[in-house]
């Protein structure tokens, strides 16, 4: 509580310092004293109607997607565009993506722009890269010295990544070793900042003290015994401490590639594709 006072305090000065005239009131007494007028300003204002970005809404987890690219109107059925625009948060490859495949943009409210900064990761990926590829041993047929040669120098071409050959053979524990390092890093940077904890309570006065904290939701109250009570809680969206390791944008960033990846292929082979799921596609081979 203390921190968000400060933090008020600290957008009023700056708000000063910019010249502007700040008048300030307790919420309560603000809504108290608000007229028909004031109400219907305040809900129809731009910036009140549209809430501020939220990176984690580009963030999508699970296995979903669009099966049916293309819905054919009966007799009957109308669609208009209302029905069929909806509002979200995307990576900029996903909308350009959208716009090639004859999406139209009607409104934008918010955009992020960054700086392009490349190699952050580069020298860490490469390496367990490394490991995970050699682990996997050499490909199905590679058995001379000239195609054993050829597949390291095709695989430094695609991906920048020099293998050792004395160190390519079939190793599945340490190939699971480098392909989880290299999944749980982008997965870190996506990581649920507000993670819920839970409290055993012996004490009155604890289990009051958690009930009345407003810096806090309690979630849920188990019973042990009589002396004994489990209380799961999370802090309150505007009051937990950002984690250092976190960042939204780079994991949505990485997952938005891994679509665009999936959905070329199911570009490429359209209605003969028959499963996906996030790493494969089963499709039909047509004679």
């Amino acid at each position: 509580m203390e921190r968000r006072y400060e933090d008020t305090c600290a957008k009023t000065e700056r708000l000063r310092e910019a010249g502007y005239e700040v008048i300030e009131g307790w919420e309560c007494d603000f809504r108290n004293t608000m007229t028909d007028e004031i109400k219907a300003y305040r809900e129809n204002h731009e910036l009140l109607r549209n809430t501020p970005l939220n990176s984690r809404d580009a963030f999508y987890g699970g296995r979903t997607g669009a099966s049916k690219m293309y819905h054919t109107v009966v007799e009957d059925e109308k669609i208009n565009d209302e029905q069929r625009a909806l509002t979200g948060t995307w990576v900029i490859d996903e909308v350009r993506k959208s716009i090639e495949k004859g999406y139209s943009v009607l409104e934008i409210y918010e955009v992020w722009k960054y700086h392009v900064v490349n190699g952050l990761f580069k020298e860490y990926i490469d390496e367990y890269l490394k490991i995970k590829q050699q682990a996997t041993g050499w490909p199905l047929g590679c058995d001379s010295t000239e195609e054993k040669q050829k597949y390291i120098q095709q695989y430094l071409e695609k991906e920048g990544v020099k293998l050792n050959p004395d160190k390519i053979a079939k190793n599945p524990g340490l190939r699971q070793v480098g392909k989880a390092v290299i999944t749980s890093f982008w997965g870190k940077l996506g990581q649920r900042e507000n993670q819920s904890k839970t409290t055993i309570v012996n004490e009155p006065a604890q289990f009051f003290s958690l009930l009345t904290n407003p810096t806090i939701n309690v979630n849920t109250v188990q019973t042990i015994n009589e002396n004994t009570l489990v209380v799961n809680w999370e802090h309150k969206e505007e009051v937990y401490d950002p984690l250092p390791t976190v960042n939204v944008c780079l994991a949505a960033y990485t997952t938005a590639q891994a679509r665009l990846k999936l959905y070329s292929y199911l570009e490429k082979h359209d209605d003969r594709v028959l499963y996906y799921d996030t790493d494969s596609v089963i499709y039909k081979i047509m004679f």
